[in-house]
């Protein structure tokens, strides 16, 4: 079954991503576009999550191991954490760390095993405000990643500051009318202003599409 595609906020939510390898470099780079504020904990870092260490981008932690008897170490690490990412290559400490997760209710994706995985990482596309996120619900992460390239090829640059100047125009407009149905025709000719102009809506433009108020 297809998962529910919920859009949540990271800014200054702490992002626990276990591995420093290649696959947790992509991850942490796609939770990084968000704003996360992303700890990694690894026995070895790559050269390219080492280099967002030496740059301040991410939080490093000493490695742990996690043993049969319990790891105090991977609960402590749990404390305040948002979201988890078990991106080793060892499937049995993902599904370790996975199950302490979820005893805490905390979403946990694993790279080794979706069957542990409480939430599934889907490609993404963002442009400034505008993200879309393309799951095939972990089975086809390749098809995934195909969508993305195509959609990516369809989406001009210039939307992410077409979204901001609608969302500017939006709230000016919620001053000058209180009518709704009014405001969401006006908003709709705005939109397909910008859409023919590549984004921009002077305020000229503005002012004769609202008219006289």
């Amino acid at each position: 079954m297809a998962g529910f595609p919920m859009f949540v906020s990271l800014k200054g939510r702490r992002c626990l991503v276990f591995g420093g390898g290649h696959v947790a470099y992509r991850k942490i780079c796609t939770l990084l576009k968000f704003d996360g504020d992303v700890w990694v904990c690894a026995r070895q870092m790559g050269a390219s999550v080492a280099k967002l260490a030496d740059e301040g981008r991410i939080f490093g932690t000493d490695g742990c191991i996690l043993r049969a008897d319990g790891c105090a170490d991977v609960d402590t690490l749990l404390d305040g954490v948002f979201l988890v990412v078990c991106a080793t290559d060892d499937a049995d400490f993902n599904h370790q760390v996975a199950l302490r997760c979820r005893a805490r209710n905390i979403p946990v994706n694993c790279a080794t095993g979706n069957e542990d995985s409480t939430f599934i990482f889907p490609a993404v596309i963002v442009r400034e405000d505008i993200t879309v996120g393309i799951s095939t619900d972990g089975c086809a992460p390749a098809l995934s990643r195909h969508i993305r390239q195509e959609l990516e090829a369809a989406l001009p640059d210039w939307y992410g500051s077409l979204a901001k100047r609608l969302a500017v125009l939006r709230q000016r407009l919620r001053e000058l009318c209180d009518n709704a149905q009014a405001r969401g025709q006006i908003m709709g000719e705005l939109t397909e202003y910008g859409l023919d102009h590549e984004g921009d809506i002077p305020d000229s433009v503005f002012k004769a599409i609202i008219g006289p108020r």
